[in-house]
C-alpha cells in the first residue's frame, strides 16, 4: 500500500509458487507409523471380507452331514479344541450339577442354615 492506495499484484510482483512433486512411494522400513497402522487395517478389513464371502458360500451351498462334520472337527482342530473329556471329569461335573440341584431345593425351602453356596459346595462334594 503506498499513500492509501491499492496497488494490484501483476505476475511479475505475485510471489513465487513453490511446486512440490509427490514423492516416490515409501520403501517397508521408511514407513511412517500412521502408513503402517493404515495398511495393517486394509488388510484386516480384506480378511474380514473373505471370511464374510466364504461364510455366505457356505450358506449357499447344502453341506451333506457328514461334509458339515468333518468341517466342524476340522474347525475344532484349528481351533486347538480339547480332547472329550474323561470319566473322571464327567463325574465330577455331575456332583457338580447334583450339588447345584440340592442347593436350589434347600434355599427354595429356606433349609440353608445360614450357608452360603461356596459353603455347601465344599461339604457337599466332600460327601459325593
Amino acid at each position: 500500500m503506498v499513500s492509501g492506495m491499492v496497488v494490484a499484484q501483476t505476475p511479475a510482483t505475485a510471489p513465487a509458487k513453490t511446486v512440490t512433486t509427490p514423492a516416490a512411494a515409501p520403501t517397508a522400513d521408511k514407513m511412517s507409523k500412521a502408513d503402517k497402522k493404515a495398511e495393517k487395517k486394509a488388510a484386516k478389513a480384506a480378511a474380514k471380507v473373505e471370511k464374510a464371502e466364504k461364510a455366505s458360500a457356505a450358506i449357499a451351498a447344502p453341506a451333506t452331514a457328514a461334509t458339515a462334520t468333518t468341517k466342524a472337527t476340522d474347525t475344532m482342530a484349528a481351533k486347538g479344541a480339547a480332547k472329550p473329556a474323561s470319566a473322571k471329569q464327567l463325574a465330577q461335573r455331575q456332583r457338580m450339577k447334583d450339588c447345584g440341584a440340592n442347593w436350589k431345593a434347600l434355599k427354595a425351602s429356606n433349609k440353608t442354615a445360614g450357608q452360603t453356596w461356596q459353603q455347601y459346595l465344599g461339604t457337599c462334594l466332600k460327601k459325593a
